[in-house]
C-alpha cells in the first residue's frame, strides 16, 4: 500500500522504523484514545496496518468539487468568482495554453489530460552526468517493482528521471505525469520535487518553460499572473479549505526555497528571438533581491 511507503519513507518523514512510528503514535494520548475507539477488536489498536487504514480514510473523503470554479462554470453562478479570477480563466484558456494540458471538459474538468510531459525543472547535474549507470542500477532492479519504488522514494537523482524509470525510453527522461489543479492554491510546495516553494513562482516557471506556438517564453504582466494565481485560488473546494484554515501553517521544506525568474533573462530572450533549449534549474536561478 502507497500510504505505508510514504509513512516509512526517509525522504518524506525522515528516518524512522515501524515500531519508533507506533511508538510515537501510542505516547500521545489523544492518538491512543482515538486508536482504541476505531479499532477495539484489533490485537494492537496502533499498527502499521491501522494507521495506513486511518490514512486511507481521510483521504477519501478529499474528492474535490463545489469549489468557485466549480459553481461558476457548470452552475451557472457567475458571481461565484471574483472578475480578477474571470480574467484569469480566460488567459489560462487562451494566451498561457495552460488548458492544453489542464483539461477543462463541458460535463467535468480533471485539469489533467493524464499524459506525461516534461517538466520545468531540469535534471540535476549529477542525475546527467551518471545517467548511464543510473540506466543500469534500475534495469538490475527492474526484476523487482517494489525495489524500483524504493529507489523511487530514495534516491531523488532516480526520481528527477520521471517516467524514463518505468520504461527505460531516452524520450521519457524528465516526463511526469500532468498533475491536476485542484486545491492546488493549498497543496504547496510544487514540482515533482517540492523545489518551488510559491504558487506564483510555479506559475512563472511553467510560462517560461511551456512557450507559445512561436516556441517563444509565454510573457505576462503581474497584474496578469495575479489574476491567473486567483483563478488557480478558485479551485479550491470548500472541505480543503476548511481543512487549511484550521491548521496550523507549516514552514515549507527545506527545498522549497523562493526564487524568481529573472525578468531581464526573459526580456531579452524575446527581443533576441532567441529561446535557450531548456530554463535554467530553479536551483541555479539568482535569489530575488527584496530591496
Amino acid at each position: 500500500m502507497q500510504v505505508r511507503q510514504v509513512v516509512l519513507n526517509p525522504a518524506e518523514f525522515g528516518p524512522q522504523s515501524e515500531s519508533n512510528l507506533v511508538l510515537r503514535l501510542a505516547r500521545d494520548r489523544r492518538y491512543a484514545n482515538a486508536f482504541g475507539r476505531l479499532f477495539p477488536a484489533a490485537p494492537r489498536p496502533i499498527s502499521l496496518a491501522t494507521i495506513s487504514r486511518a490514512i486511507a480514510a481521510y483521504e477519501r473523503t478529499l474528492a474535490p468539487g463545489k469549489s468557485p470554479f466549480d459553481q461558476y462554470f457548470y452552475e451557472g453562478e457567475k458571481d461565484a468568482i471574483s472578475a480578477a479570477a474571470t480574467r484569469g480563466f480566460e488567459l489560462f484558456r487562451g494566451r498561457a495554453h495552460c488548458a492544453s494540458c489542464h483539461k477543462i471538459g463541458d460535463r467535468a474538468s480533471p485539469l489533467s489530460d493524464g499524459l506525461f510531459h516534461v517538466s520545468p525543472v531540469r535534471l540535476s547535474a549529477a542525475a546527467d552526468r551518471d545517467l548511464a549507470e543510473i540506466t543500469r542500477t534500475l534495469a538490475a532492479a527492474r526484476a523487482t517493482k517494489l525495489k524500483v519504488t524504493g529507489l523511487i522514494s530514495t534516491d531523488p537523482e532516480i526520481a528527477s528521471l520521471g517516467r524514463f524509470v518505468v520504461t527505460l525510453q531516452p524520450a521519457d527522461i524528465g516526463r511526469f505525469k500532468t498533475p491536476s489543479l485542484r486545491n492546488v492554491a493549498v497543496t504547496g510546495p510544487y514540482m515533482h520535487d517540492g523545489s518551488v516553494g510559491s504558487l506564483r513562482d510555479a506559475v512563472e516557471l511553467e510560462l517560461y518553460s511551456r512557450k507559445n506556438g512561436q516556441l517563444r517564453p509565454i510573457v505576462l504582466s503581474d497584474a496578469q499572473i495575479e489574476d491567473m494565481i486567483e483563478f488557480l485560488r478558485s479551485l479550491t473546494s470548500p472541505f480543503e479549505a476548511s481543512t487549511v484554515s484550521a491548521r496550523p501553517n507549516p514552514p515549507p521544506p527545506a527545498t522549497a526555497k523562493r526564487r524568481r525568474l529573472p525578468k531581464t533573462l526573459v526580456k531579452r530572450t524575446i527581443c533576441c528571438g532567441q529561446m535557450p533549449a531548456m530554463p535554467q534549474p530553479i536551483s541555479a536561478l539568482p535569489e530575488r533581491s527584496n530591496r
